[in-house]
């Protein structure tokens, strides 16, 4: 089945957030363990949200800004935020 152009966007979007946090966890000098325990996430899950292979919830987002102690629009500086109405329609 192709790969529909919203799939794409939300993919790159997922993997640009996943690089941010891994960014700022190495800016912190934090341990995958610390950060993966302070967002309520298995090791495994912190591990596939940063490589973009994992979709992540609004209450992780929050756990990860707290563990940060950074707002949360920080999380998403420099992303592309895909369309909402392509993620929709792609979805269903």
């Amino acid at each position: 089945m192709p790969q529909s152009a919203a799939d794409s966007d939300y993919e790159r979007f997922l993997r640009e957030v996943g690089k941010r946090i891994e960014s700022l966890r190495a800016e912190r000098h934090s341990t995958p363990e610390k950060l993966a325990n302070n967002a309520g996430i298995s090791l495994a899950e912190l591990s596939n949200i940063e490589a973009g292979k994992l979709d992540f919830t609004l209450d992780t987002v929050v756990h990860f800004a707290n563990a940060f102690e950074i707002k949360i629009l920080e999380l998403f500086r420099d992303t592309d935020f895909p369309s909402p109405s392509k993620h929709n329609e792609a979805t269903q």
